[in-house]
């Protein structure tokens, strides 16, 4: 699932072997497309030969939920229980 969040930014919902992520992208001509890059390696600081998405691991659905709740009541001040929530 993708989330446009702004003029030009936006996030991607993924899930890959029963393990969910969520992925910074950015808005062009009304397509997200995730923010790919090089990681830093070891304390050299040598940079990866392959990019990759940078990307926020949430685990399993139950910790994703978890997770995403958690970050939710941060942002609203709010308690939520999964009932709450309205999607």
């Amino acid at each position: 699932m993708e989330i446009i969040t702004g003029e030009k930014t936006g996030i991607k919902v993924s899930e890959y072997k029963g393990v969910f992520s969520l992925t910074g992208c950015r808005l062009y001509q009304d397509k997200l497309y995730e923010n790919w890059g090089r990681l830093e390696l070891g304390k050299d600081k040598t940079v990866s030969e392959k990019a990759q998405p940078f990307k926020c691991v949430l685990g399993d659905t139950k910790t994703a939920e978890v997770s995403l709740l958690a970050a939710l009541k941060e942002i609203t001040g709010k308690d939520y229980s999964p009932a709450d929530v309205p999607f």
